[in-house]
């Protein structure tokens, strides 16, 4: 066991460092791409360096935990710091890696804890979108919690119970408050678990055990949030706003039964949800709690992928844990003889699949690199021009979020990005926007040329707003800086 030890903690440094450079392509040190979201929220990590307020003064719709993953590396750093994200990003990887690996061989009974993140990583590798998405950090916490229901489960006399389901229930809270979505495929295996317990003091310590879990993590966050005044701000934008967001409906998105009947998106699903009910199936003789708890976080991670009409591949990261572990399980099922050669087959598969998408992603990353120079240059030539002293006065409205990090510029007002899709969601987002221009309106304003087309397009209030109060200063690439008429 000591050996296996080693050797997992040895494949998982190695995985996840070569898998981070080439795949984590929005941080990579081989040179970032940035990406959208990523940019985003290196923007948020920063402005809270800053002595921004979470939800107050920089806004999104995920949880708290969200805020603190971007923060946390930035105070380390002079702030838009990717070698720091990306460090984050790569212990993320390594620790899901080991622990995958460990309790493969732990309970799963296999050899080697090689077969397991080869498989992983396989799977993971078309879904990133770049990395330091939501999605790829609650991964690690869907983890911790496999290994101690199999840790439970083991346990003939239930001598366990509070150790395993307090971590478990604390699991289920980080990832729930990094993104509401996101704690279900927990909270279903955790009813899952409690399904099969005909024992009612059992059942209530499991449950009691849960909520110690559930208050461990929740209360220091619930203080932060009230040290910043920030509570009833993180609630209305994390779940109501997060609720909100679900229901719209963009132009061309599916419906959800033609999304999962069609698309890549639906045709991915299915797959991690039938590996998952399959290796269930597998083991419902061995571990019959285990079993059930497979199925609940299958339906658990599918209504995460669905609950929204949007379907971006990185939801479905939620899915991939147990649908890795079911499809062990399924190798470990077939006859004797065939069931190395299979997992050789496959984990050699995803293998090869792994270094493709590595090099996608990095031609990927190669090409949006390319034009970064000149895109820099465009940003320092426009900031050039704003005083020093102003700088805490500038509000690029609607532009890509890169934008931010290569002008090294954090933004005057919380709702940084895609102002009128989130408004979109709850139209008093941009009331609160039109109000910020009336009464405190920014001295400079970023914002794309005139030429280009928005869908939803600008609201006409934000338009008369900048031909009133603004002029152009100067244009440089695909932006225009306008300056707050003297005036005024």
């Amino acid at each position: 066991m000591k050996n296996s030890l080693y050797k997992c903690i040895f494949t998982a440094f190695i995985f996840s460092t070569i898998f981070g450079l080439f795949v984590y392509s929005s941080n990579s040190p081989l040179g970032p791409s940035y990406g959208s979201d990523n940019a985003m929220y290196l923007t948020m990590g920063t402005a809270l360096k800053n002595g921004y307020r979470p939800y107050l003064d920089i806004f999104d719709h995920k949880g708290p935990f969200l805020f603190l993953f971007q923060w946390i590396p930035q105070v380390f750093s002079s702030g838009y710091s990717t070698t720091a994200i990306f460090i984050q990003e790569v212990i993320f990887l390594f620790l899901s890696l080991c622990i995958l690996g460990f309790l493969s061989v732990r309970y799963l009974k296999m050899k080697s804890p090689l077969w397991i993140q080869l498989i992983y990583l396989g799977v993971i590798s078309s879904l990133v979108s770049g990395g330091n998405l939501c999605e790829e950090y609650s991964n690690l916490f869907s983890i911790i919690s496999i290994f101690f229901a199999l840790r439970y489960e083991d346990d003939v006399e239930r001598k366990c119970i509070w150790s395993c389901f307090i971590p478990i229930g604390a699991c289920f809270a980080i990832s729930f408050l990094t993104r509401a979505n996101n704690g279900l495929p927990i909270a279903f295996f955790f009813l899952g678990l409690l399904l099969y317990n005909k024992n009612f003091s059992s059942l209530c310590r499991m449950i009691l055990a849960f909520v110690i879990g559930v208050l461990i993590i929740s209360l220091p966050i619930i203080i932060w949030l009230i040290s910043h005044r920030a509570l009833y701000a993180s609630f209305q934008a994390s779940i109501l706003h997060n609720f909100l967001y679900s229901e719209t409906v963009g132009p061309y998105v599916n419906g959800r039964l033609k999304q999962l009947l069609t698309t890549d998106y639906g045709l991915l699903s299915i797959l991690l949800f039938l590996f998952s009910i399959v290796g269930a199936l597998c083991i419902r003789k061995k571990r019959p709690v285990f079993s059930i708890g497979m199925i609940m976080f299958a339906a658990g991670s599918g209504i995460a992928a669905y609950i929204s009409h949007k379907y971006y591949l990185h939801y479905l990261v939620l899915g991939v844990p147990m649908a890795v572990i079911g499809i062990i399980l399924v190798i470990s099922a077939v006859p004797f003889r065939y069931a190395k050669p299979a997992l050789v087959a496959t984990s050699c598969f995803c293998l090869i699949w792994t270094i493709y998408q590595g090099y996608l992603a990095n031609q990927l990353r190669i090409q949006d690199r390319s034009g970064i120079n000149q895109y820099v240059e465009d940003a320092q030539r426009l900031t050039a021009h704003i005083p020093l002293n102003e700088l805490n006065s500038v509000y690029p409205y609607r532009v890509e979020p890169k934008w931010y990090v290569v002008a090294d510029i954090l933004p005057s007002y919380k709702y940084y990005f895609l102002q009128e899709i989130l408004a979109d969601s709850n139209p008093e987002i941009m009331d609160e926007i039109v109000e910020y221009f009336n009464k405190t309106p920014p001295k400079w304003v970023v914002i794309y040329n005139e030429n280009r087309t928005f869908s939803p397009p600008y609201d006409i209030r934000i338009q008369e707003i900048f031909h009133r109060l603004y002029t152009t200063v100067d244009t440089a690439g695909d932006y225009q800086l306008l300056h707050l008429n003297p005036l005024l």
